[in-house]
């Protein structure tokens, strides 16, 4: 076939030429585009798949890095949690708790054990002087506790602290005669030649004696009770029995709160004001039966300690409903 025989395909613009009598086209031109187009998709291809292999690649590194982190933030937490536990304080064992109860409560509990003490000297006489020298331990357990920051300036805790100091030491009021009289026969012994040893024992035993002679009855109850009767016609010993059960309940009944107090290391409001309305109660009455029942300082001791109380209780009362 000759190049005669060839013309150019009409109609399509491809440039292309068409062999008659073959019925074959020759398209140079398309054949060209058609493999520059295919080099660039195989090229894109393969930019693809260049991409997915760094992608994978990319999230294994990831995966590696996560893990290899995970494990050293779990290493670091363990030596951390270590390293806190051999440095961190030991638990505290029961004598350390034990320790810790009597530092808030050591005080409150001589006080408790005072009224208690007192309570059963009504019956049992002989008692009235441990109940004395608990009352001079609370008292001084107290001071050392609250200090002058626990006292002054005014404020609610403090006047609280104010009832507490106050009362402890009406209830030693009664033992500044009987360490008085004890004194004075040691004295006595002395300046009539007695030995050291011999006017020990002198002293001693007028302070026991003292002590057995004091009357723990108190004349707010004594007076009121047995009086009225009295006129019901019941007899002496009846009219005391009632007495002293009046007193003893009375006084079990105002140590209650504080008792209470005892086993709460916050009380709450109500708590709080119940101590410190019947402690201010007990300051009054026990302060009454000493000024009553002593005579010369003891009275005006007694007589200050109660009028401060009440003016504390009262002040204590104001500032609660404000």
């Amino acid at each position: 076939m000759s190049r005669a025989d060839c013309a150019p395909a009409a109609g399509d613009g491809s440039g292309g030429v068409c062999c008659r009598g073959t019925g074959v086209r020759a398209c140079p031109d398309a054949t060209a585009r058609y493999n520059t187009a295919r080099k660039h998709l195989d090229e894109a291809a393969a930019t693809v798949c260049s991409a997915g292999d760094e992608l994978g690649h990319l999230q294994s590194q990831g995966a590696t890095l996560h893990t290899t982190h995970t494990d050293d933030a779990h290493k670091t937490a363990d030596a951390i949690r270590k390293a806190a536990d051999s440095k961190a304080p030991p638990e505290p064992g029961w004598l350390d708790k034990v320790g810790d109860w009597f530092g808030k409560h050591g005080a409150d509990l001589l006080t408790v054990a005072a009224s208690v003490a007192g309570v059963a000297a009504i019956f049992f006489p002989p008692l009235a002087l441990a109940a004395i020298a608990l009352s001079l331990a609370a008292a001084t357990a107290h001071a050392v506790k609250y200090g002058v920051s626990g006292l002054v300036p005014t404020s609610m805790t403090n006047l609280g602290n104010d009832l507490t100091l106050l009362g402890d030491p009406v209830g030693a009021l009664p033992g500044g005669a009987v360490v008085k009289g004890g004194v004075s026969a040691y004295r006595a012994s002395r300046a009539a030649g007695a030995g050291v040893k011999l006017a020990a024992g002198s002293g001693v035993t007028e302070v026991r004696t003292a002590a057995e002679a004091i009357d723990p009855s108190n004349p707010l109850f004594t007076k009121v009770i047995e009086g009225n009767a009295a006129k019901l016609k019941l007899s002496p010993a009846a009219a005391q029995n009632v007495s002293d059960g009046v007193q003893a309940t009375t006084g079990l009944a105002l140590t209650a709160p504080t008792a209470v107090g005892l086993f709460e290391d916050d009380p709450g409001p109500g708590l709080t004001a119940g101590i410190n309305y019947t402690t201010g109660a007990g300051n009054a009455v026990n302060a009454y039966g000493v000024g009553a029942g002593g005579s010369g300082k003891t009275r005006i001791v007694a007589k200050l300690l109660g009028g401060a109380g009440v003016l504390t209780t009262g002040a204590w009362g104001v500032g609660s409903v404000l």
